[in-house]
């Protein structure tokens, strides 16, 4: 059967038939006819198979994701940013947190490369994690699509609520005699005009989820005030009602950039620093040509206020910090002791891969997962050299994927 010359043709064991039993070659419509690719239907079924990762000595495979990336919601610490080899980029993360604890906003993490990969988002996720432990108010946002300020915006609103801000925000002017009577009397919270103070109870006076949608009316419903006006009203109220440390994280804050015209930046970012700055500290991921895009092509605000706002260079992974990664994420998941830091692999594949990859980070781990699960197709056998020399290795490990943002 050609299944079983595909098997022979690329180096992999007998085990499991029935796994490589449904790898036929079939006709695929998508093809025009022609038969698909037997090789690929191959990995389509490994990337599906049930793998017994104890016969690796592991408790699960470390790296889950094909595009392995940061998302702080995520229950999953593989995935959430709360493991990280901090070595390579120990002495970052400490001027990270001095300019946060000296209130500098906004704060841009860059990278020099523009593709993505670089660890920009598992820096900041770092110091997330660290507010968050000292009772911050971290609120993180994914910068997605091409999306005005506007939608950003709402984002973080979603987020708010479902951290339960907005409830703490009524609470809290529930005891002061309801929510009008508690915004007219909260400490230090200025009178806003009256149209928008009176959206603002009337939001706040509506179940909780339907706040973000308020605000997202806002415009239409005061005919005068912006999503940004409301959004920086919350914030005081918050600020001054539930904590004075608010945190706002927006992942991948190019894509902003990227495709939103050089003048439209300028009011939305003067509108928003101007109106946030004094009530929450930003920080942001950003790739070099769009830091350069607002430092140049934005107007005389943007470079103003960009003359104060740190810009931390992330450093570029070296193999041998990309080893570091890998040995560190074996020995977070081992079942138990192995004398080995480096099984199933050999110290000199995991110095292949890690050089084959540097300097972006996630390709390292792309190929670090595809080749633990080649391995582990092909009868948990060692991923030596050798045995990222086999055709199957060079046409699935090392195949060049595309980079996901993150």
């Amino acid at each position: 059967m050609q299944w079983l010359q595909v098997r022979r043709q690329h180096g992999l064991s007998s085990r499991k038939t029935e796994l490589w039993g449904i790898v036929k070659v079939s006709q695929d419509a998508s093809l025009g006819g022609r038969a698909a690719c037997p090789v690929r239907r191959c990995f389509e079924v490994i990337a599906m198979a049930d793998f017994d990762w104890a016969r690796y000595n592991l408790k699960e495979n470390p790296i889950p994701g094909r595009h392995p990336k940061v998302d702080v919601k995520d229950s999953d610490d593989r995935k959430n940013g709360r493991l990280l080899y901090d070595p390579p980029v120990k002495h970052t993360l400490e001027d990270l947190k001095l300019f946060v604890e000296q209130d500098q906003s906004p704060i841009f993490l860059n990278s020099s490369f523009v593709l993505p990969g670089t660890g920009k988002s598992a820096l900041m996720a770092a110091e997330y994690w660290r507010l968050v432990a000292s009772n911050a108010s971290c609120f993180w946002v994914e910068v997605t699509g091409a999306p005005p300020m506007k939608r950003i915006l709402l984002k973080v609103a979603y987020e708010m609520v479902a951290a339960k801000a907005i409830e703490k925000i009524k609470k809290k002017l529930e005891v002061r005699g309801g929510i009008r009577e508690g915004i007219y009397t909260a400490p230090s919270v200025r009178w806003y005009e009256k149209p928008l103070t009176n959206w603002m109870i009337n939001a706040l006076s509506s179940p909780d989820d339907e706040f973000p949608l308020a605000l997202a009316d806002v415009t239409r419903k005061t005919r005068a005030f912006s999503v940004t006006d409301a959004f920086t009203f919350l914030l005081e109220l918050y600020r001054n009602l539930i904590s004075d440390r608010v945190f706002i994280f927006l992942d991948q804050l190019e894509i902003y950039v990227h495709y939103t015209s050089a003048r439209q930046i300028a009011l939305e970012m003067t509108e928003l620093q101007r109106g946030v700055s004094d009530k929450a500290q930003m920080l942001a991921t950003m790739h070099t040509d769009a830091l350069t895009k607002l430092q140049l092509e934005c107007g005389p605000d943007i470079q103003t206020f960009l003359e104060h706002a740190p810009v931390i260079q992330i450093p570029q992974y070296k193999a041998q910090d990309m080893v570091g990664v890998g040995t560190f994420l074996l020995e977070r998941f081992r079942k138990k002791p192995e004398r080995n830091q480096y099984a199933p692999f050999t110290s000199e594949s995991l110095e292949f891969l890690a050089k084959k990859s540097a300097p972006n980070i996630r390709r390292f781990l792309v190929r670090m997962r595809s080749a633990l699960m080649l391995g582990a197709s092909s009868g948990y056998t060692p991923i030596d050299r050798k045995f990222l020399n086999t055709p199957a290795a060079q046409s699935h490990v090392f195949i060049e994927l595309p980079i996901a943002e993150g």
